[in-house]
């Protein structure tokens, strides 16, 4: 599982990356992590699958106040987290202070976001 996370947090890094400041279009990714269950549709006409579980709940509450241009994703408490952050020769990703939620998002039992914004030195 561990290796899923860096993969996923090395993608959201490179799209973030390639989306930064264009006029093309702006990017925000939200991360969350749980438990989800997959259900076959039986409606016979394709394969397609439900997803359900608290986890899709609570990411499609993150997404609604995540910030553009940044990773989102939930914190239980206002510390800093070891966030994987990247220093080399043309970037750098800067841990932003850990926000309250505005407003309970129902669904969920979270207080806290954090998100992580991306700078381009060069």
């Amino acid at each position: 599982m561990q290796d899923c996370i860096k993969d996923a947090d090395k993608c959201a890094k490179e799209i973030i990356k390639e989306t930064y400041n264009t006029n093309k279009f702006e990017s925000k990714i939200a991360f969350h992590y749980g438990k989800i269950n997959y259900f076959k549709n039986k409606s016979g006409f394709y394969n397609e699958l439900t997803v359900v579980g608290k986890p899709l709940t609570e990411l499609f509450r993150l997404e609604s106040i995540s910030e553009n241009e940044r990773i989102n994703y939930f914190v239980k408490y206002r510390y800093i987290d070891n966030w994987n952050s990247d220093l080399n020769n043309d970037t750098y990703w800067e841990l932003e202070e850990i926000k309250e939620i505005p407003e309970k998002l129902k669904g969920t039992d979270y207080q806290y976001f954090q998100t992580n914004k991306y700078w381009r030195l060069k």
